[in-house]
C-alpha cells in the first residue's frame, strides 16, 4: 500500500503486507499516526518503508515513545 503522510511538507509511505495486516485499523484518512520507518534504498523518489505505526492520543503517546526508545537503546 502507498500512502502520502502531510504535515508542513509530504513524504510518501509504502506499506507492506506483513505491517499492514498488523495495523490495518490504523490507514484510516485524517488519522494521526507515529511510524517508525526507513529510507527506501530502491527507489529514486524520497520514499519511507513502514516498519511499524501506532495511532497517536493521549492515551496512547508515553507508551509508544517508551517502546520506541526501550528498542533504540537496544
Amino acid at each position: 500500500m502507498f500512502v502520502t503522510l502531510e504535515d508542513d511538507t509530504r513524504v510518501d509511505l509504502v506499506v507492506f503486507p506483513s505491517t499492514l495486516r498488523a495495523t490495518t485499523d490504523l490507514w484510516v484518512p485524517d488519522a494521526i499516526l507515529l511510524v517508525d520507518a526507513h529510507p527506501s534504498e530502491q527507489s529514486r523518489d524520497a520514499r519511507l518503508i513502514v516498519d511499524r505505526a501506532w495511532k497517536i492520543d493521549d492515551t496512547t503517546i508515553a507508551s509508544v515513545v517508551a517502546e520506541l526508545a526501550s528498542a533504540r537503546a537496544l
